[in-house]
């Protein structure tokens, strides 16, 4: 199953793109957006995605959790997150979906198609959900998912933290 994952947008070699947040220098912002791939440009989407959140348990202290995102008729995205009804859409920008290759260093299967940026058709959802219940949706744990990032750590002189 294709995965949701939480990366930024770059400009990299004059093309824009996507990249892991852990791949910008300590200096940089470690924003990010939620990202999904899809089948081609401008063809919608496949049938589920794998969502991963994570439940804060206290300072430091946290449960992981996945559950599968469907495709609905109208296109968005429906998961239900510890009981609450989330719907995602696909971000866009003069009516097309932002839609744009991973240009990092790391590898993962879904990083071969392009990635499309999702948001929840509620705004406030996600922050009401961490009110209610400590849920962060944060995609794809890079440390399980990502290959190539102790290589990318030890590039950059960090060390994962186990």
């Amino acid at each position: 199953m294709y995965k949701v994952h939480f990366l930024t947008a770059v400009e990299k070699n004059g093309s824009q793109g996507w990249i892991a947040p852990v791949e910008l220098g300590v200096d940089q912002p470690q924003d990010g957006r939620l990202v999904i791939p899809v089948p081609v440009a401008h063809s919608g989407l496949f049938e589920s995605y794998c969502l991963e959140y994570a439940i804060h348990q206290g300072i430091g202290q946290f449960t992981a959790r996945s559950v599968a995102m469907d495709r609905q008729k109208d296109n968005s995205l429906k998961v239900t997150i510890e009981g609450q009804d989330v719907v995602f859409v696909q971000r866009r920008i003069d009516g097309q979906p932002l839609e744009l290759p991973y240009v990092g260093q790391l590898t993962h299967g879904d990083f071969a198609k392009l990635l499309c940026e999702i948001e929840p058709s509620d705004p406030t959802i996600l922050d009401d959900l961490y009110d209610k219940s400590q849920v962060i949706v944060a995609g794809c744990d890079p440390e399980i998912e990502y290959q190539g990032l102790g290589q990318l750590l030890a590039i950059q002189g960090h060390q994962r933290i186990s």
